[in-house]
């Protein structure tokens, strides 16, 4: 099995492109990452307006400091001026109690004004999950500040998250309980005691009298011998040919029986990073081209043949080791299941909406059909081929001269 072990670093990271929600075309939906900026800050110079914080905008006589739609004016007797990212957010909506300049003209929730102590409804989630599933609505109370009051942050409102299955809840409020890309959460450490809810309840992928905790329940005491060894870890003979797990040439191409460069009684644990989330538009970020859920070896409670994987914000889990990934590849467990996953070349920004968020991702290596485009899907947090989006609950970001659209 080829195991990368991984060591993770922090990079400055150049902010590709933004978009607003509320925007409606796609020309003013923010800078292009490859772009040159708006105009060289040359002696004399006029820089451009706050689209681009594009890499590769600084003219031969100035600093780059955005795009428009034509470019900056260049300097007297500075350089020339930059490429020009195309048009900032012109046009977006301000939202009120969110903490952002969604409107991007250097005032955070301008146009909030509002008598002080009244409370209001609010939703800022996704428009019409207010009321699906686990999500919605909070309020919002007008708070003295300044000269004027506004509205502050909407509080007691439950956002979409990811689904967790096994708890009959709709935790993404998209109207489906428990479907199958959720991400399983353990309940106990073991599947013992617990061989006929129905429930993975260990997060090993099995349940029930699959899972070789429950071998010598009484529930699972008429299930009858197997052509092949189908678990290999755990401890049972399924194919009761006296040979078990690993000793069993049926486990001999089995991930489990091959757990990479870790020592005797230590096992591969993977991590996933956590990006901090950062108040702001959505955008598309430089990654640092590490891998997404590094590896090391360290010492574990998980059963002999599963490896431990840790993910920000849930229950640690012990699940069969992964697949071999192709070079420049790297293994990442995403909902219940193992991908081959790029390094994180790129930081993908949600908006307000999706809380922030910050996921790393590969280049949207896609050739979506007519009418869709490169989409970075919330939950799944891959790119897909969707419908372009309207700047609603997706914004529309310009990369690299492709429009792709990103959570809000």
């Amino acid at each position: 099995m080829r195991t990368v072990l991984a060591i993770v670093s922090t990079t400055t990271l150049v902010l590709a492109g933004v978009a607003g929600c509320g925007i409606e075309d796609p020309s003013s939906a923010g800078g292009d990452i490859n772009a040159g900026g708006a105009g060289g800050d040359g002696a004399g110079g006029t820089k451009g307006g706050a689209g681009g914080w594009a890499s590769g905008g600084t003219s031969s006589g100035g600093t780059s400091s955005g795009g428009t739609s034509s470019g900056g004016t260049a300097g007297a007797s500075g350089g020339t001026a930059g490429g020009g990212g195309t048009a900032g957010p012109e046009g977006r909506t301000e939202v009120c109690g969110n903490g952002v300049d969604d409107d991007a003209d250097g005032k955070v929730d301008n146009g909030c004004e509002c008598t002080a102590g009244t409370v209001r409804s609010c939703w800022l989630g996704p428009p019409g999950l207010d009321g699906v599933g686990v999500c919605h609505g909070g309020q919002q109370r007008c708070e003295p500040g300044g000269s004027v009051a506004v509205w502050g942050f909407c509080v007691d409102q439950v956002l979409p998250g990811p689904e967790i299955l096994s708890n009959n809840k709709d935790d993404d409020c998209d109207g489906t309980v428990d479907e199958g890309d959720g991400r399983c959460e353990p309940t106990a450490e073991t599947e013992t005691g617990l061989c006929v809810d129905g429930v993975d309840n260990d997060c090993d992928t099995l349940s029930d009298c699959q899972d070789p905790d429950c071998a010598g329940a009484t529930e699972c005491a008429g299930n009858t011998c197997t052509d092949v060894e189908k678990v290999c870890w755990g401890g049972f003979d399924e194919d009761c040919d006296e040979l078990v797990d690993c000793d069993d040439p049926d486990c001999a191409a089995d991930p489990s029986c091959h757990m990479g460069p870790c020592p005797p009684g230590q096992t591969p644990v993977y991590n996933e990073r956590e990006l901090p989330r950062v108040p702001g538009p959505s955008g598309i970020a430089v990654g640092d081209g590490e891998p997404v859920m590094p590896v090391a070896c360290g010492s574990s409670t998980c059963p002999q043949g599963l490896v431990e994987v840790n993910r920000v914000g849930a229950p640690k889990v012990c699940v069969p080791p992964p697949p071999d990934c192709n070079s420049g590849e790297y293994a990442t467990y995403v909902g219940s299941t193992w991908r081959c996953e790029p390094p994180c070349d790129l930081e993908i920004q949600y908006g307000y909406i999706f809380a922030f968020k910050r996921v790393c991702a590969g280049e949207p290596q896609l050739s979506c059909p007519s009418g869709q485009v490169p989409t970075f899907h919330e939950s799944q947090e891959e790119w897909v081929c969707a419908p372009k989006c309207n700047n609603t609950t997706y914004d529309i970001i310009n990369y690299k001269g492709t429009t792709v659209c990103v959570p809000c």
